[in-house]
């Protein structure tokens, strides 16, 4: 096939031309989160105003002290001039205040700093791990798949989920040893030790993996490792370990939503959460789209026909592969790494 090219088109991460498409995209996204933010904010405006009359008709209901009115514990019924940041200052007003208004927010050390444990590490740790290991196999700039073997996306992705792992322990912990009773509590619990058991499902996968190997272990008598030669171990542990991570992803969007709800949460809080998950929603569909889910078994070892994982296919929805060449001709950027600082490397 001859490959084809125009003035001002761009190559994507893996050298191939790509059209406009990726722009038109990015285009699109921001005008779409320029409209939500616009709604956002009016919506916020409308219900703090909406707050702020509640407030006035519970405390016009209040009974009267002789000769000063009603006894209002606060300030909204009181008469006084306002200034051009009456919206601003209603707007704050209602962020922080609880979701639900007929309940208190008030949880102790235990609980809260359960709460905050949890939630950093299943809204924000474990997600960013994920995404790191899908999308980022390849970086913008790698000669993929000629440079094959980059350490980030698998440095990272262990670093954030064992992050994750270290807070949801602790969290674990603070939970055990407070004195929780709340409506709503029991599906909560549920939900987090189900999180729990894939947790440990996921160690259980990760210690029962296999080798890795690759091609300077082939040979007569000699094992090319359980991920090279893609054995029977190898192909289990990675449908557990992708199933079972994406499901603890939705298992912790119950998890979260209940316990903040059980802990009646301020809405700056809700509306965090929803902005942290749906930019990760945006970035996830956009890097897909981009054909930035390149297969773990091409970005380690690369294209050869002759390697075992090149003649099966791959493993996981959604994933890209790159051409199938008739002979290797990678060059690792670990091993080109580990050179330049005069460290010894194995031959490829």
């Amino acid at each position: 096939m001859v490959n084809r090219s125009y003035p001002g088109q761009r190559k994507d991460i893996t050298g191939c031309h790509v059209t406009g498409q990726s722009f038109v995209i990015w285009y699109r996204v921001s005008a779409i989160r320029g409209c939500i933010l616009e709604s956002c904010i009016r919506f916020l405006v409308h219900q703090g105003k909406q707050a702020a009359q509640r407030r006035v008709r519970r405390c016009a209901a209040m009974p009267t002290v002789s000769g000063r009115g009603h006894s209002c514990p606060t300030s909204v019924c009181r008469p006084k001039d306002r200034g051009t940041g009456e919206e601003s200052a209603i707007m704050l007003e209602f962020l922080f205040s609880p979701i639900d208004p007929s309940r208190l927010h008030e949880v102790g050390f235990a609980l809260s700093w359960h709460g905050r444990f949890m939630v950093f590490a299943w809204g924000v740790l474990v997600p960013l791990g994920i995404i790191t290991a899908r999308f980022f196999k390849v970086l913008p700039g790698q000669d993929w798949p000629r440079e094959v073997q980059n350490p980030f996306w698998f440095t990272w992705h262990r670093v954030l989920t064992s992050a994750g792992l270290v807070l949801m322990v602790l969290g674990a912990v603070l939970i055990l040893v407070s004195d929780h009773d709340s409506a709503g509590g029991r599906l909560h619990a549920w939900l987090g030790w189900s999180l729990a058991a894939l947790v440990g499902v996921q160690l259980l996968a990760v210690l029962l993996k296999g080798s890795g190997g690759g091609p300077h272990m082939q040979g007569p008598g000699v094992a090319g490792g359980d991920h090279f030669l893609m054995t029977r171990t190898r192909i289990l542990f990675e449908r557990v370990h992708k199933s079972t991570g994406y499901l603890a992803i939705v298992v912790s969007v119950g998890s979260i939503t209940t316990g903040m709800w059980i802990a009646n949460a301020y809405v700056w809080m809700w509306l965090a959460q929803i902005a942290i998950w749906g930019g990760f929603t945006i970035g996830f569909v956009v890097l897909q789209r981009m054909g930035r889910a390149i297969d773990t078994y091409q970005a380690i070892w690369g294209t050869d026909a002759s390697f075992p994982g090149n003649q099966r296919p791959p493993i996981g929805w959604g994933i890209r592969r790159g051409p199938i060449v008739a002979q290797d001709q990678t060059v690792s950027i670990k091993k080109r790494r580990a050179a330049a600082r005069g460290r010894p490397t194995k031959p490829h």
